[in-house]
């Protein structure tokens, strides 16, 4: 069972083969998430990597640092470096989670200095290794900017022709 009631939360994959799961309204409702993050499985637990592998009644664990999201639905990217990305709809909310030390750290906020609502977010191949950045597009109609976070910085990348609220997007 997880601590917290969790609707509309993220989940992501880290380099370990646990997953980070963060954010979400907590069972109290819309307009109160939860900062909560939890790992599955818990620690103490071996990551299933056989088909076999059932991990029925296994728990999960609290991260040591929490994931202040204010809004739903943040991107979360597991890096080549590995480190987990947490980038929030909120421009301030933008950090960088360890899951070997449990901590956050500040990132930059993202340039637009806007909410953006929705929008989609994908990491770049770079190899073999794994993603090393991301791109952030979408989210605002009046922006048609994209955005890319390279090594813990931001950048403003090309423009589209058009800004879009809700999207799609697939690297093929």
């Amino acid at each position: 069972d997880m601590a917290v009631g969790r609707w509309y939360p993220s989940v992501v994959t880290g380099a370990d083969g646990r997953q980070l799961i963060m954010s979400g309204q907590s069972e109290l409702g819309w307009g109160t998430p939860t900062p909560i993050v939890e790992r599955f499985p818990a620690l103490n637990k071996p990551v299933p990597t056989a088909r076999t592998d059932k991990p029925e009644g296994w728990a999960v664990d609290r991260f040591k640092a929490d994931a202040p999201f204010k809004r739903d639905y943040p991107h979360l990217f597991s890096l080549r470096d590995g480190k987990v990305y947490g980038l929030g709809r909120n421009p301030e909310q933008q950090w960088r989670f360890d899951p070997t030390t449990e901590t956050r750290t500040d990132l930059a906020p993202r340039p637009d200095n806007m909410p953006r609502n929705y929008g989609s977010a994908v990491p770049l191949p770079a190899g073999f290794k794994g993603p090393d950045s991301v791109l952030v597009l979408g989210g605002d109609r009046d922006d048609p900017n994209t955005y890319q976070l390279v090594g813990g910085q931001w950048s403003k990348e090309k423009a589209r022709a058009f800004g879009r609220t809700q999207d799609d997007t697939l690297l093929m």
